[in-house]
């Protein structure tokens, strides 16, 4: 009994050229085709290696006389389909000259446990390998595609590196042992269910830049940790990561345009900060249904449609930022399972908040707002209510809105003196750009004005001296804080920390900030207490005057905010001229008298001129006035500053 046997033949003769049919070991030269092979499965049962490296195979047809089921015509340079199949081979050297494996060519042998692929290699047939006892592969780049099933059901397959263009559908299918697998930059197309129900721990696809698509399950039901593909992706099919319930981590390309149907159900920990981008419009149905231990996840602006049932069954997530403008459209029961009033949704911005807040399902999440920080009572600006209402609520007084963050200025979870202080530092422009703090979403609140007023009551100035100013309330309700900004014109500025109270405000403190010719101040009380209502000054200021004065020249309050009851009050602008710039009296003989009976004001004038009314809201009217006395009675009851012919009088009309 021989037991290795080689022999040269010419195409149908290696019958004729073994006398033993028993051999184990053959070595084949010369010329083979299709009925050589099916003699090797048919007669040599015993056959347990094969070196084919010498062989030409050369084509064979007979339209008459299939040799193998239907098939009549088998082409030149291939391994013939099914020949081999079921063979106890334990090893097979390939022809050198091999351009293609045909179908299920080595399908079954299940001893053969490994495989070297020639440089000439172009094609590897539908199942050729399936069901064999191979431990690793390695597929050239000349392979241009690995078929249908090629390898499934390898059960030692361990390791495989491929380069070839396409990984054709089911290659790999049921592979368990299948851990190692690496992607060559010439791989374009990774097929349906080409790894699905496979051992692969890690797919790292980043290096196969020519990769464009994924297929359909093709990486369901593995235990994969990992996913990174590349930019060049631009389809990935339904349920390609589907039931991945170790995956912990995955880098999709920017190129991706839709997540599937069931692109990602069942997986588990994916952290979904990174893994979608800007370009993406579509989330399909069920895509990452029962992420039951997600805790964040990203919804990109471009995003346009989530499916149904999309995120069902996301009972460990805690927070969604979405950053789309326009809300989404949804499936049914994206959220499925979910408690989404315990869930955070951050939205875009504090405009889109309705948009969200009427969306059915988006509704259902606890929407978050943007708040400015110091901003207690959102209203847009911080100013003197918001310290007023930090004020309230650490006297424990409850204010009807408050928005705790907002004050929290150094971030403790306590309200105290220190965020008093805080709020009072980004007013008086003490510190840097305010940051953006978030709540739950509230109503925005009104802001609301009055006509109540501060007034300066006009003065005379000379080159070199320190007046006193005397800022007046003259308000119909009370008021319990008060901020506003008092610009000087040149040749006036106000003296470092003159700021002072006076009996109205004798509870209350005083700050002021100067910044060029504008001072911000400040007036507020600890204990929250109202100003005295009664006529006096509410604060003093002091200014130096540094050089003269323009004729013209005035003061401004402008920014004028009265807080009462926790409500923010916007006042109107007030200027006061300054009557004299030289500090001399006027010596010459002027007969000129502005006075008032009842209601009617009465103007004496020593001249035909133009005179300035100016009430206390700051409106300025124009009255053309004839020499000798005139009177006008179209003014309404209030107190109003006139100036004639260079003087100012104060009156009180009923």
């Amino acid at each position: 009994m021989a037991s290795a046997i080689e022999v040269t033949t010419t195409p149908g003769q290696l019958s004729s050229q073994l006398d033993d049919t028993s051999v184990t070991t053959l070595t084949i030269t010369g010329e083979m085709d299709a009925r050589d092979f099916l003699f090797i499965a048919n007669e040599l049962p015993s056959l347990t290696s094969l070196d084919l490296s010498g062989v030409s195979i050369v084509a064979y047809s007979d339209p008459h006389h299939p040799l193998m089921g239907t098939v009549n015509d088998y082409a030149a340079g291939t391994l013939p389909q099914s020949m081999l199949m079921g063979m106890k081979l334990e090893s097979i050297v390939l022809p050198d000259s091999l351009l293609a494996i045909g179908k299920a060519a080595l399908a079954g042998c299940d001893h053969l446990t490994a495989i070297t692929f020639p440089e000439t290699l172009t094609s590897i047939g539908d199942y050729a390998f399936s069901g064999t006892g191979l431990e690793a592969v390695t597929i050239p780049a000349t392979v241009t595609s690995i078929g249908r099933g090629a390898f499934a059901h390898c059960f030692s397959l361990a390791s495989v590196t491929i380069e070839a263009t396409d990984i054709g559908d089911c290659a790999f299918l049921g592979d368990h042992q299948l851990q190692s697998v690496l992607l060559g930059e010439a791989v374009k197309r990774i097929g349906t269910e080409a790894f699905h129900d496979t051992g692969i721990m890690s797919l790292d696809a980043s290096t196969a830049t020519a990769l464009d698509s994924v297929g359909s399950w093709a990486v369901a039901s593995t235990p994969v940790t990992s996913v990174s593909l590349p930019a060049s992706v631009t389809e990935l099919g339904e349920g390609a990561f589907f039931g991945t319930t170790q995956l912990t981590s995955a880098s999709l390309p920017a190129t991706l345009e839709a997540i599937p149907n069931y692109a990602f159900a069942g997986g588990s920990l994916v952290l979904g900060d990174t893994l979608l981008h800007e370009g993406l419009t579509t989330i399909g149905d069920y895509a990452f249904y029962n992420w039951d231990n997600t805790h964040y996840f990203f919804i990109p602006s471009t995003v346009t449609y989530i499916g149904t049932r999309a995120m069902a069954g996301m009972i460990g997530l805690e927070r969604i930022d979405v950053a789309a403008t326009t809300p989404p459209a949804l499936g049914d029961s994206v959220w499925a399972g979910v408690d989404q009033p315990s869930v955070k949704l951050g939205v875009p911005n504090n405009e889109v908040i309705d948009l969200y807040s009427s969306a059915e399902q988006w509704q259902e999440f606890y929407i978050l707002r943007y708040y400015l920080l110091g901003d207690v009572n959102d209203d847009g600006i911080v100013d003197v209510t918001d310290v007023n209402l930090t004020i309230s609520y650490m006297l424990g007084k409850n204010p009807e809105v408050f928005i705790f963050p907002a004050g929290d200025i150094d971030s403790n979870n306590v309200i105290d003196v220190t965020d008093v202080n805080g709020i009072i530092n980004i007013i008086l422009g003490k510190v840097g750009q305010t940051t953006i703090q978030r709540a739950k979403r509230r109503d925005h609140r009104t802001v609301l004005t009055t006509d109540d007023l501060l007034s300066i009551e006009p003065f005379s100035v000379k080159v070199g001296e320190t007046r006193t100013l005397d800022i007046y309330l003259h308000n119909g309700q009370d008021y319990s804080a008060m901020q506003f900004d008092i610009t000087l014109p040149d040749g006036l500025e106000m003296v470092s920390g003159s700021v002072t109270s006076t009996t109205r405000s004798a509870h209350h403190s005083q700050m002021m900030r100067t910044s060029g010719t504008t001072s911000r101040v400040l007036s507020y009380s600890m204990d929250d207490l109202d100003f005295a209502n009664n006529d006096d000054s509410l604060v003093r200021l002091r200014v130096r005057v540094t050089d003269e004065v323009a004729s013209d020249a005035c003061i401004l309050l402008s920014n004028v905010v009265l807080t009462h009851d926790h409500k923010s009050y916007r006042a109107p602008e007030s200027s006061t001229p300054i009557d004299n710039t030289t500090g001399v009296d006027n010596l010459t003989l002027d007969t000129s008298r502005v006075y008032a009976t009842g209601s009617t004001l009465v103007i004496e004038s020593s001249e035909a001129t133009t005179v300035q009314v100016v009430s206390l809201n700051g409106i300025v009217r124009l009255l053309n006035v004839p020499q000798g006395r005139s009177e006008w009675n179209e003014l309404s009851g209030g107190v109003y500053v006139v100036r004639l012919l260079g003087k100012s009088y104060k009156v009180s009309l009923q």
